[in-house]
């Protein structure tokens, strides 16, 4: 995302359970460090998630991680998982 503005992140995923894990949990990360996170005990659930976030001078990198320890499976629907970033004025 550029840098010098202001946005805001909001995030879904559709989860069908887990390799091993009792839970599930995502986080946005700017530039690899954990921003944001959200968790379920339920492993097949969706789970949703958003942060205010501010770019200082330079760009940033967003992402959603999946930081649960384990690989988790998507649920079998057509759209399994969305982000939507809004540019604040």
């Amino acid at each position: 995302l550029p840098g010098g503005r202001n946005y805001f992140a909001s995030w879904w995923a559709a989860v069908d359970g887990t390799e091993f894990s009792a839970s599930v949990e995502f986080a946005l990360a700017v530039d690899g460090i954990l921003f944001s996170a959200s968790a379920s005990p339920q492993v097949t659930c969706q789970l949703s998630g958003s942060a205010l976030l501010t770019a200082g001078s330079e760009p940033i990198r967003l992402t959603l991680v999946n930081v649960s320890g384990n690989t988790i499976r998507y649920a079998p629907v057509s759209v399994q998982a969305g982000m939507v970033i809004v540019e604040l004025a």
